[in-house]
């Protein structure tokens, strides 16, 4: 009974996205598959992981207010804060599941410190509840100021895999 949209962003749509049925939206291409509509924004500019999709912002205008909920998946991407500002305006809770990028670690520490600054803690601020994948992950969550009533731990299901595995 639920209507879900997913905005990510095109890298390599064209030479992975076999299968799928693709049409032109007004932001980048979209597909259905399951129910589930899909957007991929053309990106501008990649470095790595992150890139700048400026169609994001009329995303957002146009899209932001028919959500009931919006579920934001890391931090360090430029998509998520436009769309969690556009949230803010339009009073849409949205959740933030930062999936083990909370705390810079690894490379490009510093900028990724930039980020949090310029970006990461209003979206962290502004979310109705963060979503950690463990406990480590809730810590360093309430180590950086979240308060603790606002996370909610939703592991990764390893477990239950495993114990399904040993009852068959």
């Amino acid at each position: 009974g639920h209507q879900v949209t997913v905005l990510t962003t095109d890298l390599g749509l064209r030479e992975h996205g076999e299968g799928l049925a693709l049409s032109c939206s007004p932001w980048g291409w979209r597909s259905t598959t399951d129910e589930v509509e899909t957007f991929y924004l053309q990106p501008r500019n990649i470095y790595r992981a992150l890139t700048w999709n400026p169609a994001v912002r009329r995303f957002s205008k146009d899209r932001v207010s028919s959500f009931d909920l919006v579920h934001i998946y890391g931090l360090y991407d430029l998509l998520a804060p436009p769309v969690a500002s556009a949230c803010r305006k339009l009073r849409i809770p949205y959740v933030v599941e930062p999936i083990g990028m909370f705390r810079p670690i690894v490379r490009s520490i510093a900028l990724k410190r930039v980020y949090q600054r310029l970006l990461g803690e209003t979206m962290i601020r502004g979310a109705q509840h963060l979503v950690a994948t463990a406990l480590q992950e809730k810590n360093e969550l309430i180590a950086g100021g979240v308060d603790a009533a606002k996370i909610v731990i939703r592991r990764n299901g390893m477990e239950s895999v495993i114990s399904a595995k040993r009852e068959v």
